[in-house]
């Protein structure tokens, strides 16, 4: 058995998504609010991250993982 943020989950669920997808040309965004385990895993998958402050967010956990910011949309 496997979980986030194992790089095997997001893989699979990036197989998964291709499979059902009509298209060829996707782009993959991990959205969490847990740096550690939502942001790290989609990173070591290859996938764009979209941390979001809400939930289980704390700033206090930004430390372990660098995080390029964007303007608010």
């Amino acid at each position: 058995m496997t979980g986030k943020p194992s790089e095997l989950s997001f893989k699979f669920a990036m197989h998964t998504l291709k499979q059902l997808s009509e298209t060829e040309d996707l782009a993959y965004y991990m959205v969490g609010d847990y740096p550690l385990i939502d942001i790290k895993g989609g990173k070591q998958a290859g996938m764009s991250t979209v941390l979001v402050e809400s939930g289980m967010y704390d700033p206090s956990n930004l430390h372990d993982i660098e995080i390029n910011h964007a303007p608010y949309l």
